[in-house]
């Protein structure tokens, strides 16, 4: 499969001018956390030509980059890439020639072409002699994050004579894409062989519920260790540990004495 559009040489300039009508991309300074990936692949599929490659979309402070990584090519082979324009017309955006692994690698980013938008046009790898294209795809869409949130707050020690120089804290993790989260209760410094009751706030009660029971090792040292991507469900059933932030966190040991207290940590 060859280049069969007219390939405008000169006219990035042209490009930018088309693409940016009605266009604008957030500054990614605000750190929003975007990120797309897509293969690149054989036009034709040939079963004896194993070539392949991805197409990375990561934005940069003003604008996005595109990385173009092709893999198994043939060696020193002189090669062309391209972007297509909305008239269906290819620019080229870059050239190289393939490593002795038969390997190539390109970065561009949207500043340099005066481009702000990439999404959904294709690109394509072609021999630089023949503009017959070897690895095509399609830039991928710019996958939002979303919102996430880590913090660790310190645990009060409540009774001095019990750990004189025992602590602990509570760390909570949230994802929103992902939903992955984590809720972690430790304590250290504390008597050998403890027998610790762990109680959080129940969301809907608001009521103190023991959730856990540590010992500590020989060091003083327990820990809850509760993660979502491994399979582990949230305390009280929660959707995700969001509904976590803000509740409040005892620790107490088998005589009801409460030893260290808190809240798991909330953004707010």
């Amino acid at each position: 499969m060859r280049l069969t559009v007219t390939i405008r040489r000169t006219c990035a300039v042209c490009f930018a001018i088309t693409l940016l009508e009605g266009c604008a991309f957030e500054d990614q300074e605000s750190g929003t956390g975007l990120k797309g990936e897509a293969p690149l692949v054989r036009p034709d599929s040939p079963p004896d030509h194993d070539a392949r490659g991805r197409i990375v979309h990561n934005p940069r402070n003003r604008g996005t980059r595109l990385q173009l990584d092709a893999h198994l090519l043939d060696p020193g082979l002189g090669v062309e890439t391209y972007l297509e324009d909305l008239d269906g017309s290819w620019i080229p955006i870059g050239s190289g020639v393939t490593g002795s692994n038969g390997n190539f690698s390109l970065r561009v980013d949207s500043d340099d072409l005066g481009v702000v938008f990439y999404e959904g046009f294709s690109v394509a790898i072609a021999s630089a002699s023949t503009d017959e294209i070897l690895l095509l795809g399609n830039i991928p869409t710019l996958f939002h994050r979303g919102y996430s949130f880590s913090r660790t707050d310190q645990l009060e020690n409540r009774d001095r004579a019990f750990a004189p120089t025992g602590r602990g804290d509570v760390l909570v993790k949230y994802a929103e894409a992902s939903l992955d989260g984590q809720l972690r209760i430790r304590v250290a410094d504390v008597p050998a062989a403890s027998t610790l009751d762990v109680f959080l706030e129940n969301p809907e009660s608001a009521i103190l519920e023991k959730i856990a029971t540590l010992l500590t090792d020989a060091g003083g040292f327990a820990s809850l260790d509760i993660q979502t991507k491994t399979g582990r469900a949230l305390p009280f059933g929660v959707a995700d540990s969001s509904d976590l932030f803000g509740l409040a966190v005892e620790i107490r040991t088998l005589d009801a004495t409460l030893r260290f207290s808190g809240f798991v940590p909330s953004p707010d």
